[in-house]
């Protein structure tokens, strides 16, 4: 039962019953004394490392050393026996501080990390039963003291120095003693202080030191802590100094955070000058990346400074060489000057060190000047063959790439060891987006440097002509992507709502139809302008003679007739963009008019629609005595029959509702307009049944609602415009004003 008195044998630690004077497991083990006897329910602390450990446990948790034989009690809070397991409230124990044994004599200090931990190493680490030697690389030796219980506990590499086989013996007296070779000492100190309170400096100096300490030391608290510093508290040089640093040491992961850390601030990662330092293969790694989303200009005009500052550095080294063998009387006269520092050839071997020769491209550069893009064509396919030859490779084709090491060509040896990244192929010039760039950049800035054949930059320059629309489909030109960067575009997602149509003059059904609803999901890039034109809803005002028609519903709404007064077709909300050459991205139809309700009654018009990036006009309806009803055109709704002709039929609704039925009367209400999608993804579209206006499923906001039914040659309402940033929620509204108004992406 709980609280009953148990002894553990010292030889084999069997829990024995107190009225056993010899232990029943191993029949050597003889009882202690009172004061060594634990009770069931009473915890006890570790005579090695102070660990409290429950009463159930016979050898101590953390070091594994020490026993319960050897253990203190530690008696429960207030001095109240425990409850049994699980059962009553109350039950409490001391989480720090002394220990009571059942003589009232001070217990040793009760570890319950992380409080416990904490509070030693605010105090300087007292009762510290460990020193660690810690031999930096210059010799220097320096001694740490430490509690072997909380290295263990935290680190793998701590607890089998410690207390694994081959682990230095504990001495009688004094503390133990483990030596390190070979250690950044600053370092270690960290990973001591993450075990005993799991916080660091978090200086960005000691970033790559900590992180390379933690993964020697396995303490994968600090090691992930140190990433994640790499990846969001450095400024842009710190992060590229770490970058420099896990990239020379072949480290993964500390290499993956430096580059989404400086890719957080592309512009600074670019503009600082610790980049014309990086090694090739960090340089590829921020250029790859889809986060760098800088101007590409700048990427392409840095990298290209970068080669030129590496080629700079050669040369320098190159006629150092020279001076000194020239000095020493070697070479035969063949050193001193090697040429210049920066030639094409030069830029190429640091780009793509076994790449081509460079071949000229001075033919395609003129036609390109001068704005003939089929001349720089031909002029580069007439150099294509010698250009392939040149490159070493077949059918045409560039040889722009190499085997390095991680650490490009700069480190040897970086490759190999522990979590050394293999040999791969490292390609600098590929991994930049030259299609991305206008024509003019081209030739300004990427033809003087030489580092394209004549093939390439005429494939370059050949996609500068194309439409806007057209570049953007294609995935590569030459090798390199076209793919913009993350960043460099946002998504939005476009909300329309077509105008609604309106009725005819006398109340019943002859209500007008309301706009469709349509969004769409668009990717918008820096530059793109959006022109937006939301319609208007559709009017019943024509007076003054048998062929007159209402109002036009601004943008392209069909009119109703005259006699009797029908209602006109609201207009089509849509959506151009300056990028696809002023098309029609998207746009949602307006609504149909309904007819007058009464013998010789006039037809509703059609509401406005846009099909295939064109812009429709609603047909209008037909006049009684003189007038036919027309048809609509690109996306358009037709206009209806009036009496005479009709057969009181509700109006089509392909987007836009259709006018309702003339009632009394045999006039047509109008047909809805249509809806498109040509350059943006469909993401929902709603078609009304009748007057009232639909609501957006996201937005919970409705516009364009037909007019009526009960209220004569009620007016439509206008449609609506909404911009939503997919990634912040951000909504730009923009509400009928009669006249186009323009979005710029920024």
């Amino acid at each position: 039962m709980s609280g009953a008195k148990r002894w553990a044998c010292s030889k084999c630690t069997f829990m024995n019953s107190w009225g056993k004077t010899t232990c029943e497991m191993c029949n050597e083990g003889e009882r202690p004394s009172a004061p060594e006897v634990v009770e069931e329910g009473v915890n006890w602390a570790c005579s090695e490392c102070t660990f409290e450990n429950k009463w159930s446990s016979l050898v101590c948790s953390m070091c594994g050393t020490g026993t319960i034989a050897k253990g203190k009690r530690i008696a429960p809070e207030g001095g109240k026996r425990p409850a049994k397991a699980g059962g009553a409230a109350g039950a409490s124990r001391r989480k720090g501080g002394k220990g009571k044994s059942g003589d009232d004599s001070d217990g040793p200090v009760v570890v319950q990390a992380p409080s416990a931990s904490r509070a030693l190493w605010e105090k300087g680490l007292p009762l510290s039963d460990l020193v660690i030697e810690a031999v930096s690389p210059e010799g220097k030796v320096t001694e740490i003291r430490a509690h072997r219980c909380f290295l263990a506990a935290v680190s793998n590499y701590f607890k089998a120095a410690l207390f694994g086989e081959g682990a230095p013996e504990k001495p009688a007296t004094g503390p133990a003693r483990l030596r390190i070779e070979d250690v950044d000492v600053d370092a270690l100190r960290e990973c001591i202080r993450w075990c005993y309170v799991e916080t660091w400096s978090e200086e960005s100096s000691m970033v790559v030191r900590c992180k390379m300490a933690a993964k020697r030391f396995d303490v994968p608290g600090l090691e992930f802590a140190s990433c994640q510093a790499a990846r969001s508290k450095l400024t842009p040089a710190g992060m590229l100094t770490a970058l420099a640093a896990a990239t020379n040491a072949g480290d993964r992961e500390l290499m993956a955070a430096a580059v989404d850390g400086a890719a957080s601030d592309p512009e600074g990662t670019i503009a600082n000058p610790g980049f014309l330092e990086l090694p090739a293969q960090a340089v590829e790694a921020l250029v790859r990346c889809d986060r760098m989303a800088a101007d590409e200009l700048d990427i392409v005009k840095t990298v290209l400074a970068w080669a030129d500052r590496r080629a700079s550095q050669r040369g320098a080294a190159q006629r150092r060489g020279a001076a000194s063998a020239a000095a020493s009387g070697a070479g035969g006269g063949g050193g001193g000057y090697v040429g210049p520092l920066s030639t094409a050839e030069e830029l190429l071997k640091e780009l793509c060190p076994t790449g081509a020769t460079v071949q000229a491209a001075a033919a395609a550069a003129s036609a390109a000047a001068a704005g003939d893009g089929a001349a720089a064509a031909s002029a580069a396919g007439a150099d294509a063959a010698a250009a392939a030859s040149a490159a070493g490779a077949e059918d045409g084709e560039s040889a722009f790439s190499y085997t390095a090491s991680i650490a490009g060509t700069s480190t040897a040896g970086a490759g190999s060891g522990p979590g050394a990244l293999p040999a791969r192929p490292v390609d600098i010039l590929h991994a930049l987006r030259l299609p991305l760039l206008k024509l003019e950049e081209l030739i300004k800035f990427v033809k003087p440097s030489g580092v394209l054949n004549a093939r390439d930059f005429a494939a370059l320059v050949s996609h500068s002509y194309k439409k806007p629309s057209e570049r953007r489909l294609v995935k590569s030109v030459a090798g390199f992507s076209n793919e913009r960067r993350e960043g460099t575009s946002k998504t939005v997602i476009i909300h329309m709502w077509g105008g609604g149509g309106a009725c005819g003059q006398d109340s019943g059904p002859q209500f007008g139809g309301a706009g469709g609803y349509l969004a769409v999901r668009y990717e918008l890039v820096p530059g793109d302008e959006l022109t937006i034109h939301v319609g208007d809803g559709g009017y019943a005002d024509a007076s003054g003679s048998n062929d007159a028609l209402s109002t036009k519903a601004w943008p392209n709404g069909g009119c109703g007739g005259y006699n009797w007064v029908s209602g006109g077709g609201g207009g089509a909300t849509y959506v151009t963009s300056s990028m696809h050459e002023g098309e029609v991205i998207a746009g949602a139809g307006g609504g149909g008019g309904g007819p007058a309700n009464g013998t010789w009654s006039s037809a509703g018009g059609g509401g406005g629609g846009t099909k295939d990036g064109r812009v429709g006009e609603g047909g209008h309806g037909g006049n009684q005595s003189r007038r036919s009803p027309t048809m609509g055109t690109d996306g358009g709704g037709n206009g209806g029959k009036p009496d005479g002709s009709g057969s009181a039929a509700r109006g089509a609704s392909p987007h836009g509702a259709g006018g309702g039925p003339g009632g009394s009367s045999r006039s047509d209400g109008g047909d809805g307009g249509a809806s498109s999608s040509k350059w943006a993804e469909e993401v929902c579209t709603l078609t009304p049944t009748d007057q009232e206006a639909v609501e957006s499923p996201t937005l919970k906001v409705s516009a364009g609602g037909g007019g009526g039914p009960r209220s004569p040659k009620a007016r439509g309402k206008p449609g609506l415009c909404i911009i939503e940033i997919e990634a912040t929620g951000e909504r730009i509204e923009f509400k009928f004003k009669g006249e186009p108004e323009v979005y710029i992406a920024e």
